[in-house]
């Protein structure tokens, strides 16, 4: 092929030029070894970098391999580092002031947080972070990840995304819980956790989440989660194993014959698509 540096993604030196808005898949198999990256993950916090500027954020950051239930960041604490989730699961939770656990957020491999540390300011975390899995987390300090946004503009660009994808989950999180019933808060949280933490299995996606934590994050009582989800088993939409969900059919939890476009942004979807009709309708029609 003549064009075979262009087409290969050399420039004319013969290095690395990665697509805008993506870090290159050769880039991500160089590092995997040392920083554990993996090449069929996403990493937005590190979108657009080049070869050289990848090498040097990342040689700046301390490996943290944190244990199943553990404890990354805790809520009041002074946010003084950036995390990337490298591998495993997480997930954001907060302590009321009477001791209750509620949790929040899960969050899938390549999502960063310790978003306060961006602050110039000194801040704290609002939110506490466990592993939900064995993980492996990448960490920044304070004044190291800053000088490094300063070095690097596309840093900050990344996180400010980030940010607003961050609003829009809980923009869409608050308009369900004032405007939609019990059956289509569970439909949202159970898909939105299929997307963001779900992985392919035996005829569909497997989500590892408990009654109880879909609950809690549905905001309905534990018998209507029960009834629910066993509603929606018998109809084939999804099988439960212990501590797990498969969803097999995702646009059946809202009474969709065919996956919609919608589907695919938190932000409103559901406004355009989900069809209010799991309450029985007793007005009578006009005469």
């Amino acid at each position: 092929m003549k064009d075979g540096a262009a087409s290969s993604g050399m420039d004319s030196k013969g290095s690395h030029s990665p697509q805008p808005g993506t870090v290159d898949r050769q880039l991500l198999q160089t590092y995997a070894r040392s920083f554990g990256l993996q090449q069929r993950v996403k990493y937005p916090l590190l979108d657009g970098l080049e070869a050289g500027d990848l090498r040097t954020v990342l040689a700046a950051s301390r490996q943290m391999r944190c244990q199943a239930g553990s404890v990354i960041s805790s809520q009041g604490e002074p946010a003084d580092r950036v995390f990337l989730l490298v591998r495993g699961r997480a997930r954001f939770f907060m302590l009321t002031p009477e001791g209750e656990k509620v949790i929040l957020m899960w969050l899938p491999e390549g999502h960063a947080f310790g978003g306060g540390t961006f602050s110039p300011d000194p801040s704290f975390y609002l939110v506490s972070t466990e592993a939900v899995r064995d993980s492996l987390v990448l960490a920044w300090e304070k004044s190291t990840f800053l000088s490094l946004a300063r070095q690097f503009p596309i840093i900050l660009e990344n996180c400010l995304f980030g940010a607003f994808q961050y609003l829009s989950f809980y923009v869409a999180t608050h308009l369900a819980l004032i405007t939609n019933n019990a059956m289509q808060r569970l439909a949202e949280v159970l898909y939105h956790l299929a997307l963001g933490i779900g992985h392919e299995s035996a005829g569909g996606i497997e989500v590892d989440v408990t009654n109880e934590e879909l609950s809690q994050a549905a905001n309905v009582t534990p018998f209507t989660t029960s009834r629910q989800l066993n509603r929606w088993r018998r109809e084939g939409i999804l099988t439960k194993r212990r501590g797990k969900i498969v969803l097999l059919k995702p646009h059946r939890l809202f009474g969709l014959e065919a996956p919609s476009k919608y589907m695919l942004n938190p932000a409103y979807w559901w406004l355009k698509q989900i069809p209010a009709t799991s309450e029985p309708q007793n007005r009578s029609k006009a005469s």
